[in-house]
Parts: structure tokens; sequence; C-alpha cells
């Protein structure tokens, strides 16, 4: 029956599998779940999955679902504050041709049903912590139909860092360039301080704290010195590419990014994809991106999901 909701403080075995049969579009999804499954952090007290579909239980056995056609699942960070508080799949974002209206209706419930369930598990936090939370969380790398059907609520804020093109990097299509490094450089692993360094480079908010933890690579100088880095981030995107200025023009940054997507991306588990979100106007990252025979898909954004008990519906609702 439509618009059941399970809700898991661990991911339950099927849900992997069941995400591998939906890829691309469920990618991100689908690695925040692996990230989950492999990374040991603190006991969740609360649930960090919620699943809902048209069709039977996903229950926790090892299988996946087979008899689903349209479902959503969400992962919200119930445990510790981080920059991006929640990502969401739904099988609307599959095709790639307008969905028809029965699909549309049948997502905009299981939506609802999602919301109502993160409205409740958010004053249920309230309670234990004997605190009070923001209002809203940041949903990350939210695909735009999905925007469009949650904005007739009222209840997304779009964030000043605009919209994304999402590009997808199979990782056996990724060229395996030369590694031989400039004279005086090195590859390397990064440490906390070169974390720091990290941090300071960019005004996305990822703690060094955070950043130590993922998988990466710095290139430095013999010294120690980082001079370029990259990272995958907890939903296996490529972030951080960075080169220092006085480095710059040696094909470095492509370099990181090529041997980061090849050597990093399978500590997630099976897939075979990495992605990174791009702005339309960032020449630079898409040039690159292409060279690594990466390829645009749907366009993405990060925005603001207010779950307060209630909100005022847009006046231009259509």
């Amino acid at each position: 029956m439509s618009g059941e909701l399970e809700a898991f403080i661990v991911p339950p075995e099927g849900l992997e599998k069941l995400l591998l049969t939906h890829l691309p579009t469920s990618l991100t999804l689908l690695r925040k779940v692996q990230y989950l499954q492999r990374k040991t952090t603190a006991a969740a007290k609360f649930p960090q999955i919620l699943f809902v579909s048209d069709g039977a239980s996903i229950g926790d056995g090892d299988e996946a679902l087979s008899n689903a056609s349209s479902f959503t699942v969400a992962y919200i960070n119930t445990t510790i504050a981080q920059s991006t508080s929640m990502y969401l799949y739904s099988t609307l974002q599959d095709s790639e041709a307008e969905p028809e209206s029965s699909a549309v209706v049948e997502t905009e419930r299981q939506l609802e049903v999602l919301l109502q369930r993160l409205v409740k598990l958010r004053k249920d936090m309230e309670e234990d912590m004997k605190i009070e939370l923001p209002p809203s969380v940041v949903l990350g790398s939210l695909h735009s139909r999905i925007r469009g059907l949650w904005e007739k609520t009222g209840r997304i804020s779009p964030r000043p860092t605009g919209l994304y093109d999402k590009w997808i990097f199979e990782v056996n299509r990724v060229p395996q360039l030369d590694e031989t490094l400039p004279d005086g450089m090195v590859w390397g692993n990064g440490t906390l301080e070169d974390c720091r360094v990290v941090a300071s480079r960019t005004d996305i908010p990822r703690p060094p704290e955070y950043l130590v933890q993922m998988p990466g690579l710095f290139i430095k100088l013999e010294d120690g010195t980082p001079v370029a880095w990259a990272f995958l981030d907890t939903v296996g995107s490529l972030i951080s590419v960075h080169c220092e200025e006085p480095y710059r023009n040696k094909g470095l940054a492509k370099k990181i990014s090529s041997k980061v997507l090849r050597e990093k991306v399978d500590w997630f588990g099976p897939g075979g994809l990495s992605s990174a979100d791009v702005a339309s106007d960032n020449v630079g990252s898409r040039a690159m991106c292409k060279s690594l025979n990466g390829y645009p898909t749907y366009v993405v954004s990060w925005v603001m999901l207010d779950l307060r008990d209630s909100v005022s519906p847009p006046l231009n609702v259509y």
C-alpha cells in the first residue's frame, strides 16, 4: 500500500542492492548508504534512513525489493552536526522525459509522508536532547524535479550557492595519467594540519576534522608542504580539488583527481561511479570533468528544508 513509511537506525541490507538497480540517479544516496555501512560512527539513537514506496516493505532482509515501481528514500543526520544534514532519492528522478502525472502524484504522496515523519523526528530529538534545534536542515544535491514538488509546500528555501550540474564519472573510463611529479614533489596522505590548510582555501564549511577522515590524496613538496589535493566526501563525490597558485598550469589538479577517482571510489563499495556537482559557469571545473571522461546529467541544488510543524505555502502555487 502506498504511503507506508519504514524507518531504520542503520541501513537495511536490501537497500544497497535496491539503489544499485537505479544508477546513476540513485548514486548520491547509494554512496551515503555505503558510507554508513562501512564507516564506524557513534551509535545513532534516532532513525537515519526513511523509506516509503508503493510496494512491499523493504524490511531488514538482504534481498533487494523487487515489486516497488516507485519509492523515495532519505538519509537524515540525527547524530552530529554537519554542513549537510540530509540527502534524498526518488524514482521520479529516473526518467529523462517528463514523468506521467500518476507517477508525480504518487511521489508527492511519498514526499508528504516523509515530510510528516521528518517533522516528528525533529520534535522527538528536541524533547530527548532538551534543546531547540534549527527550524531547517540543509538538503544536499537535490534533483530539480523533486525540488519543484517540494517548493509548492513553502518548505524549500534556496541557498546562495545556486544550481549545479551533476557530473558522472565511470571509474573504469577515467584516464590513467602519468603519475610522475615535478622535481621536488611527492604523493602523500593528509594530516590534520594539512586539512586545516585545505579548509582555509575554501568558503565551503568543511572542518579539518571531517576532511582528515575522508578518502583523499595530496601532492606535497619534499618538506611536507601541501601544494595540491582532492577528496571524496561521504556521498562519494569529488570535492575540494585545489592546486596552490605557484604550482598551477602543471596538470596537478587533473592528475590528482584522476588518481583519487581510480583508487579511492571502490572504498565505498560496488557501483563503479563517482560524481561532482559543478556550477554551469565554472568553466575550469567543467573542462577538467570532461577531460576525465565525465559527463553532465541532471541539475541539482543545495537548499534549506523547513521542518517546523507548519509553514505558509507560497502565494504563487502552481
